[in-house]
């Protein structure tokens, strides 16, 4: 078992900012409180970490062979492309440039390649 690790020497500025930011009386969105308290809970405690879940071996070369096969990242790629084009085309349709929305659209549905969905 691994020894658990400690958090730096001196981040009671950044836990008293963080507190601060959470006992403000403004309202901060569900999402956001949740990670602030987790990071306080981690900065002001010990950070657990864990062993390697894949030792060296089989198992860890098939498991890096899945992630970074040519296959794997070329689809990630065309993924991305497609969210990032899609997401600008909203951005632009919302703020009522149809022809740059359009294009973005068409070029989203192209560089998606086989990462579109088949409702799109």
């Amino acid at each position: 078992a691994m020894p658990a690790a400690v958090a730096p020497p001196d981040v009671s500025e950044a836990c008293a900012a963080l507190q601060a930011y959470l006992d403000r009386p403004a309202a901060i969105r569900p999402d956001i409180r949740g990670v602030a308290e987790d990071l306080l809970a981690e900065l002001l405690g010990a950070p657990v970490v864990c062993e390697d879940p894949l030792p060296e071996g089989e198992d860890r070369r098939e498991a890096l062979e899945a992630l970074f096969a040519e296959e794997a990242v070329a689809r990630e790629d065309h993924a991305h492309a497609w969210q990032a084009l899609k997401r600008l085309g909203g951005e632009a349709f919302k703020a009522g440039l149809i022809w740059p929305a359009e294009a973005a659209y068409s070029l989203a549905l192209s560089e998606g390649g086989k990462a579109v969905p088949q409702i799109e």
